[in-house]
């Protein structure tokens, strides 16, 4: 289970969504912008790419393997790698005792001769706390943003039937594409 530890700002600012969806009431501005952190939350969660500029997330497990794969893409860096001993006492593993590989699908492998303590038993016991997103909104694959605009104008609501099929089917084919590319 993955879960988001820190949040960073939109790659699509409130303009630019108040522009989409053809918005120039002020009053609105805060429904549209709940709106649109929806939309890419639906966005990450369908594609397990992160859509956000920088933002950390905290990955859990219940016990230790050689290598783990991230829930969420394209991975930055490793934040930190922290355990629950069997005292429920957090502790710390040493950053030289793995290595982040980043490419399309990031993993953190464990090098040999790495130790691995015994762990408290629970679902959390491992913590594994990465950076994910982007540097800037100029590198997020204009195809990520098209397909949070477009459900950003399905949670609007403001579609005819035959539009909502017509924007449900645009989006689903851009998430379910793997073209978004690595940064």
């Amino acid at each position: 289970m993955s879960q988001l530890t820190s949040q960073s700002r939109s790659p699509i600012e409130l303009q630019t969504a108040l522009d989409h969806l053809r918005v120039t009431n002020p009053e609105l501005n805060q429904e549209v912008d709940r709106k649109l952190e929806a939309a890419l939350d639906y966005c990450e969660n369908a594609t397990g790419r992160a859509f956000r500029l920088t933002q950390d997330r905290t990955d859990n497990r219940r016990q230790w393997c050689q290598s783990y794969r991230f829930n969420y893409q394209p991975v930055k860096e490793i934040v930190s790698v922290t355990y629950l001993d069997q005292d429920d006492l957090e502790q710390t593993v040493d950053p030289s005792e793995y290595v982040l590989h980043r490419s399309w699908q990031s993993w953190l492998e464990f090098l040999e001769g790495a130790t691995f303590p015994a762990t408290a038993n629970r679902g959390d016991a491992i913590r594994i706390t990465y950076r994910t997103g982007y540097d800037t909104a100029e590198v997020i694959p204009p195809r990520l943003r098209e397909a949070a605009l477009l459900q950003l104008s399905i949670l609007w609501g403001d579609l005819s039937p035959q539009e909502m099929t017509a924007y449900e089917n645009s989006r689903d084919t851009i998430l379910m594409s793997t073209d978004f590319g690595y940064r």
